[in-house]
């Protein structure tokens, strides 16, 4: 029987304990061994094993023998896929604890992003950023660090670096382009990552070449592995926005560049003329990208150019208070049109009168407050009616920084 579904090579004891939260919290049991020569002899299976060769301040071959050796107990115990953690600053014995993963493995190739964007941590152009700032040489101080380079000096296996834009295109193309690379001899493969999205694109690409490719990075990419690796299947989270507080629709716009999710914006001419197409219309858009475990954004307003049309609106048919009045109850409606027939993680609503319509539609009269997600920002528990045990986050449109509603919807879908 195999000892755990993924086994995670860290260098330091703290990096493992950062890099085990990451599978803790999606509910995988997770086991962190200090000594790795005893993982063979845990007595139960586990879904997730981490091991620490605390080799940082090794010498490059000790530390090569070190992971070697640690890799090589777990296969033996029936271990069949890995993860390499590295430090996010770039410290360690990175080059030659790859190497030695690959060697152990008989892997084709280490596919490198040690990206951490919940640290400010990022990698563009090959470059590293930590906290806004060029990570620098730590023999030549006044050099920036391109990452491809730092390995080339640490390693005799040939290196390759993909550019943001390759991630962007998507895990499909991404996939294509670490294969090309991978057949023309690069065996470390360093991505470029801004936000939390692009290393979930890396992961999926990386995810059904498990057995070629070695995923490797800091805790960063390690969030993205377990629904990539299929540890987990995460149901995607529904927001309902009315809100037109350009904080509201700052969060809108950062979530949509920085995670997987589908914006959806109302029509507002169709709210007009006819609601009930435009609630099918966009319950359907919404359950075509749930149905994937995609999250969804529906909102009456993006940007700034939105509100003016919706001003512009207000001045025909309907006064402002009778629109509004309108939007909210089409945005309550697309709620139950939506949760009726897909099942999700969570349902977020901004605004207050947006709030009150869909509770309303949704037949919840009492909601039990479980936690506080962001200040101000509670988690709720619908008490009553058909869609009992629903979790809900109500947040005010002005409420929050920019990363507010990323924050949000990351909270929900681990939960």
């Amino acid at each position: 029987m195999s000892l755990g579904r993924l086994g995670v090579i860290a260098d330091d004891l703290t990096g493992a304990c950062d890099t085990a939260l990451q599978f803790a919290k999606c509910g995988l049991e997770t086991l962190v061994v200090k000594d790795f020569q005893t993982a063979p002899k845990t007595s139960r299976k586990v879904d997730v094993i981490v091991i620490t060769t605390e080799s940082r301040g090794d010498a490059p071959d000790k530390a090569y023998r070190k992971v070697r050796k640690a890799v090589g107990l777990l296969k033996d115990a029936g271990v069949n896929r890995f993860y390499k953690k590295v430090d996010s600053t770039l410290r360690g014995n990175i080059a030659s604890e790859l190497e030695a993963m690959l060697d152990e493995l008989s892997l084709e190739a280490a596919v490198f992003s040690p990206v951490f964007p919940d640290n400010r941590r990022v990698m563009v152009g090959g470059y590293y950023l930590v906290g806004g700032k060029l990570l620098q040489g730590r023999l030549d101080v006044t050099a920036p660090v391109y990452v491809p380079d730092l390995l080339r000096r640490d390693s005799k296996l040939e290196v390759a670096h993909l550019n943001i834009s390759k991630v962007r295109e998507g895990a499909s193309s991404l996939r294509r382009e670490i294969d090309r690379e991978a057949k023309s001899g690069a065996r470390l493969i360093v991505v470029d990552a801004l936000t939390y999205g692009d290393l979930q694109v890396i992961a999926e690409a990386v995810s059904s070449e498990a057995y070629r490719w070695l995923p490797c990075g800091s805790a960063g990419l390690a969030e993205a592995i377990p629904e990539a690796y299929g540890l987990i299947r995460r149901l995607g989270v529904l927001v309902v926005s009315g809100s037109t507080n350009p904080v509201s629709m700052s969060q809108i716009r950062f979530a949509e560049r920085t995670l997987e999710v589908k914006v959806l914006k109302l029509d507002l001419d169709a709210v007009v003329d006819d609601p009930i197409v435009e609630v099918e219309r966009v319950s359907r858009e919404s359950r075509s990208f749930l149905v994937e475990g995609k999250s969804v954004i529906v909102s009456s307003a993006v940007t700034q150019s939105d509100v003016i049309a919706e001003a512009s609106l207000s001045s025909g048919k309907l006064d402002i208070n009778e629109l509004r009045d309108r939007i909210s109850s089409v945005l309550g409606a697309v709620a139950i049109r939506v949760l009726e027939h897909s099942p999700v993680s969570g349902l977020v609503l901004s605004g207050g009168e947006v709030a009150v319509k869909a509770l309303e539609a949704l037949g919840a009269s009492r909601l039990r407050v479980e936690e506080e997600v962001l200040p101000g920002v509670p988690s709720l528990r619908v008490m009553d009616g058909k869609f009992r045990g629903l979790r809900v986050v109500t947040k005010a449109g002005g409420f929050g920084e920019e990363s507010s509603l990323v924050k949000i919807i990351k909270y929900l879908r681990l939960r």
